[in-house]
């Protein structure tokens, strides 16, 4: 941990990836991963998380990092495999399912996300993310009302979300 504070980041990993080695538990992981983001190399970042795999270290947030690292290096099918495998491991792990649908509305597949959002929302009905891009993708369908709905429900529980309120206003206008 010194390295890492000390911004030797590299000599972190590597002294991380030797604990692994010969102890093989999430503290170590974490750290390995903590210091291999430091230094900012996507692919040596890919490497150390399929160093994470090989020992058995997948938890659903580092599932969720590997599949972001990927979906940033263009690699998109196996990035919503890693959000799957999160999904997998923890159903209710809302952050895994909203970043699949994050990555699918980004690539136009807006009824895909809708289900992804709304397979988050049911693990966390409270997340106002969560509904402020379901909203996204019924505008994007034409679902006006259902837009309409998920942007209210998002004031609801963020009343300052600037966003939602812009786009409640959009879609209202339209179905007037």
């Amino acid at each position: 941990r010194e390295f890492a504070k000390a911004g030797n980041h590299q000599q972190a990993a590597d002294l991380f990836g030797a604990l692994l080695d010969h102890h093989r538990d999430a503290e170590a992981g974490s750290g390995f991963i903590r210091a291999l983001e430091a230094i900012g190399d996507e692919h040596q970042l890919l490497k150390g998380y399929e160093l994470l795999a090989s020992h058995k270290l997948m938890s659903p947030a580092v599932l969720v990092n590997w599949g972001r690292t990927l979906a940033k290096l263009g690699r998109l099918d196996e990035a919503l495999q890693k959000f799957d495998q999160a999904i997998a491991k923890d159903p209710k792990y809302s952050n895994a399912t909203l970043n699949a649908g994050d990555l699918l509305y980004g690539c136009g597949q807006y009824q895909e996300a809708a289900q992804r959002y709304e397979q988050a929302l049911r693990a966390d009905p409270l997340n106002a993310q969560a509904w402020f891009v379901l909203g996204n993708c019924f505008a994007r369908l034409g679902h006006g009302q259902g837009a309409e709905l998920a942007y209210r429900q998002t004031l609801g529980l963020d009343p300052n979300h600037r966003e939602a309120k812009a786009n409640l206003d959009v879609v209202s206008a339209v179905a007037a």
